[in-house]
């Protein structure tokens, strides 16, 4: 069934965001944010909502005095966001069919270090069985900003698990960026297991396209492959990724991927 509902929240975030562009020096930013947000949406069924709210609170962005990149200050966030998911998928870590999408978008009136700016991103995860154990699995994602400039630590940021997996988090950045995926995933054991499900193998091929503050563009390709097991505890995952630009990547990961 369908229904509206109003959904105030605040949250505290601290994090370090080290920044890269295709092998350029960055800038290494301690970030640190308080907000409140109020949103107010609507259920359509059981597989979709739709939300728009207003966020407001305070950032701010620390760089050690010894960097040469990048800049220290903070301020006053406040903005608008809009959000619109679907998710008909069977299984939120193996799915085996369905489709998962998300379209959001912002318009910041205030932030630090920049007079204002608006950017939105769209995705889509599709998955569809080929067999009883192999599941072939489609991935697109695309982000822009739209009008002003955002802050370094506030642009796109790529790298990580199944978000350009031979690249660490932040490695590559930029104002826009095109992504692609493609890859198969095939069950080795039973659908149970004494850890919890089954365990699952994969191949996956991604592909990013970034565009950067200065209208260069940074291209990147990788292959990877990983074990998924959604265990007692959560979904764990090991992988290996090799970058088109020799780089390469072996991660462990407990909890839900991008």
């Amino acid at each position: 069934s369908s229904f509206n509902f109003i959904a105030p929240s605040a949250f505290y975030n601290r994090e370090q965001r080290d920044l890269t562009t295709d092998e350029r020096n960055g800038a290494n930013y301690s970030v640190r944010e308080s907000m409140l947000q109020l949103d107010a949406g609507h259920t359509f069924g059981k597989s979709a909502e739709g939300r728009i709210g207003i966020q407001m609170g305070y950032r701010d962005y620390t760089v050690p005095a010894a960097s040469r990149y990048g800049r220290s200050g903070g301020g006053t966030v406040f903005g608008v966001t809009g959000r619109w998911i679907l998710d008909s998928q069977d299984d939120p870590v193996t799915p085996r069919s369905g489709a998962y999408i998300t379209l959001r978008a912002a318009q910041y009136f205030q932030a630090p270090q920049t007079s204002g700016y608006a950017k939105s991103e769209a995705t889509l995860s599709y998955a569809a069985a080929l067999t009883q154990r192999i599941t072939i699995l489609t991935g697109l994602k695309s982000g822009w900003t739209l009008s002003g400039a955002a802050p370094q630590p506030e642009q796109f940021l790529l790298g990580g698990p199944y978000n350009m997996t031979a690249l660490a988090y932040g490695e590559l950045r930029g104002t826009s960026y095109r992504y692609a995926s493609g890859g198969i995933r095939y069950r080795v054991t039973p659908q149970s297991t004494l850890l919890g499900g089954a365990l699952h193998l994969g191949v996956y091929l991604e592909s990013v396209n970034a565009r950067r503050d200065d209208g260069s563009h940074g291209d990147y390709t990788d292959l990877q492959i990983a074990a998924i097991l959604p265990s007692r505890f959560g979904p764990v995952s090991a992988g290996f990724a090799l970058g088109s630009k020799g780089t390469k990547r072996l991660y462990v990961n407990i909890g839900r991927l991008n």
